[in-house]
């Protein structure tokens, strides 16, 4: 009996004594939390914004809420910053003690624009719309992409990966692109001195289809004639061919 008493007296004391250590460890960690959050030497005084391209800082700033004179751990990202704001497509904030807030901006890239009624738009990189901004087009080299509004959900994601690779694979070619549309089911890229009747808006030949593209127009330079159109509708894998007019000529033919 004695023994059963000494037992459960031990293990009171064992029960007693983590108790008291969970409370001491909690208290210190309130106390010490407290102390800091209230700490004068860290109130903010400087707050840096990087990564922005088109957005404005200052705009970056306002859309945060962040203001300085307050406490470094005061400050967080509000969620709701992705819906007022589709230009940002990822934001942080880094700490550097004692009194500086960085928020690290992540832009989405465009990829082309487009215009419904009045209103520009651009379409990124994620396939993303939105409202365009004037100096994203000072920044990137962006081909307009006409009778969007007529081209289907289907097709649309179908240009914008084959964008995505052309701007990967050829940049050249991205580059020089001025605008482009949808005419049945052929992509018609009207570059900055010919046009390129595509063909479907297929990435897997995208380098060789280019790559003819290429050795046409260096053919038609050196031999002095002015590149009009490029049609690489006949032009597959096994069957490389394309229509080639030049100026006040059209002719037929393969390329190796």
């Amino acid at each position: 009996m004695t023994k059963r008493k000494s037992r459960n007296t031990f293990r009171a004391v064992k029960v007693f004594l983590f108790v008291f250590a969970a409370f001491s460890f909690f208290t210190a960690g309130h106390f010490f939390y407290n102390f800091l959050t209230h700490w004068s030497k860290l109130n903010v005084s400087k707050i840096d914004v990087r990564g922005v391209k088109v957005l404005n800082e200052e705009y970056v700033k306002h859309l945060t809420g962040f203001r300085m004179g307050e406490n470094i751990f005061s400050y967080s990202i509000n969620p709701l910053i992705y819906r007022r704001e589709k230009w940002i497509k990822n934001i942080k904030i880094t700490r550097a003690f004692p009194d500086r807030i960085i928020v690290n901006v992540r832009e989405r890239i465009p990829i082309a624009l487009f215009r419904k009624e009045t209103q520009g738009f651009v379409v990124t990189f994620d396939e993303t719309i939105i409202k365009n901004i004037e100096r994203a087009e000072k920044i990137y080299a962006l081909p307009r992409w006409d009778r969007f509004n007529d081209t289907s959900a289907g097709t649309r994601k179908r240009v914008v990966d084959f964008l995505r690779a052309l701007h990967s694979r050829e940049y050249e070619f991205y580059e020089k692109l001025v605008d482009f549309k949808i005419e049945g089911e052929s992509l018609v890229m009207n570059m900055k001195d010919y046009k390129i009747y595509f063909g479907h808006p297929d990435k897997s030949i995208l380098k060789d289809k280019f790559s003819a593209v290429s050795k046409i127009a260096e053919d038609a330079l050196r031999k002095g004639g002015t590149l009009d159109y490029v049609d690489l509708r006949p032009f597959t894998k096994k069957m490389r061919s394309a229509i080639i007019k030049l100026k006040n000529e059209v002719g037929k033919k393969n390329v190796k």
